[in-house]
């Protein structure tokens, strides 16, 4: 098992490794439009607005004479213009049936170079059930970047410390939580019911919340890039995305120290929408579900553990090139989805947990005590368990050195051209199993990053 100053070092490496490969990401293309909008030729010329702690709402929002508030920047926006947020602390904001156009995105992003702070401690909400942003209605042609959400509430810490045993403690918690804790649980909320679609979240850095990140349902044609994930739950559910939804993205984002990092649902208590034809790539997926004990959102029980990626129900996905380390459940799955070219090193009690024989996993690197529970009948092809031989697991560099039993042992997916930096499979006389793919004589490194004081002690 690796030592905590092993894991923070794999993790420098990692995030690393994850920024180098971000860069590289190609944005994909809004599909069709869903919500009909004015042609480019009767739109408006886009606006660009700004907001700084030292400006006013009675400002123009100009460059030279900023709003104070994100509130009155969203509300001032039109199809096609932009906020953009300088460095410094805010309240979060509310909006209804937000909407950009095909072409014409809304976007609401950092300044270049400036941190831009969304604070939970600092915006009214309705306790731990409330969000830093709600996007209400039905939201479209969207994109949040560069923005840090969090909530600084110092007594989230003390409240942290309680060790929970049994129900009574759970209880007691409940009533403290509701009386002390100030600001909202929960980082970013979209309605549920009105399909909203073609939202971009991208380098959005979450993380410090009782509950969640992104709660969400029926969601369409959505896409989570590159954003940082981590630190959630604890007194409660810690999930990074409670999402349920078709044709959706994540890809390139770092999710650890969460109950649960993804939660991808669908029909629970007769609800329709399951989470289908989604692409899960290239993220980094660690120390997830490790709290020895929190309470849940719903029934208040009080629940040990979690998962690092749970989907049910939900079929059409493809999970590629993921890296899932040291967490304590790595995969549940239902339906009928592809598990292919993903490395799991290290994960404590089980791999993959699957409830469905129609789940295809292929090409993965299994590389841990933790087991694979699956039902007879299960696709488990060309995945490689004896020791892959990492270039150095230690400090977290899972580039396969040259005489890797993993090198040539996949076959060829159409789902997978390329591994997790990029590199266009195969290289050799066949696939690699695993995120990497073995280059010869590239060394497959990066230089390491210094990013483990962003890792909870």
């Amino acid at each position: 098992m690796k030592t905590a100053t092993s894991l923070r070092m794999s993790v420098g490496i990692l995030l690393g490794l994850m920024a180098a490969r971000g860069a590289c990401f190609a944005e994909e293309q809004a599909a069709a439009a869903e919500t009909p909008g004015a042609t480019e030729a009767e739109r408006p010329a886009p606006a660009t607005y700004y907001a700084a702690t030292d400006g006013a709402d009675t400002n123009p929002g100009t460059q030279e004479a900023p709003f104070r508030t994100l509130q009155k920047a969203v509300d001032s926006v039109r199809a096609g213009d932009t906020v953009i947020v300088r460095g410094g602390r805010y309240a979060g904001f509310r909006t209804r049936n937000l909407q950009g156009a095909p072409g014409a995105p809304i976007t609401i992003r950092a300044a270049d170079g400036e941190k831009a702070t969304l604070d939970g401690f600092i915006t009214p909400s309705k306790g731990q059930s409330g969000y830093v942003i709600m996007l209400s209605g039905l939201s479209a042609y969207l994109v949040l970047d560069g923005l840090e959400i969090t909530n600084s509430d110092p007594k989230l810490d003390e409240l942290r410390a309680v060790e929970l045993n049994d129900q009574a403690d759970a209880n007691a918690m409940l009533a403290r939580a509701k009386k002390e804790l100030t600001g909202p649980g929960m980082a970013i909320r979209m309605e549920a019911g009105h399909r909203s679609h073609h939202v971009i979240f991208r380098n959005l850095d979450v993380h410090r919340f009782a509950r969640m990140g992104w709660s969400t349902g029926d969601v369409y044609h959505c896409q989570w890039l590159n954003n940082h994930v981590y630190d959630l739950g604890r007194p409660f559910s810690g999930y990074a995305w409670y999402v349920k939804g078709e044709h959706n993205v994540w890809r390139g984002n770092i999710v650890h120290d969460c109950n649960y990092g993804f939660h991808l649902y669908g029909n629970s208590r007769g609800r329709p929408n399951p989470t289908n034809d989604s692409i899960i790539e290239n993220n980094l997926i660690f120390n997830n579900g490790l709290c020895s004990a929190w309470i849940h959102g719903s029934n208040r029980g009080l629940r040990r553990n979690g998962t690092a990626f749970y989907l049910s129900p939900g079929s059409g996905n493809v999970i590629r090139n993921n890296l899932l380390f040291n967490n304590y459940n790595a995969m549940y799955l239902t339906g009928e989805n592809k598990i292919v070219n993903n490395t799991f090193h290290q994960n404590r009690k089980t791999t993959i947990l699957s409830k469905s024989a129609k789940n295809v996993i292929v090409n993965n690197i299994f590389c841990s005590t933790a087991k694979n529970v699956l039902p007879a009948g299960t696709a488990l092809n060309n995945n490689v368990t004896d020791d892959p031989l990492f270039v150095d697991a230690a400090a977290g560099d899972y580039h396969l050195q040259a005489k890797s039993p993993a090198i040539d042992a996949g076959v060829a997916l159409p789902e997978v051209t390329e591994d997790f930096d990029g590199v266009t499979r195969p290289q050799g006389a066949g696939c690699d199993a695993g995120a990497y793919e073995y280059k010869p004589g590239s060394g497959g490194r990066a230089a390491p990053a210094t990013l483990s004081r962003l890792l909870r002690p």
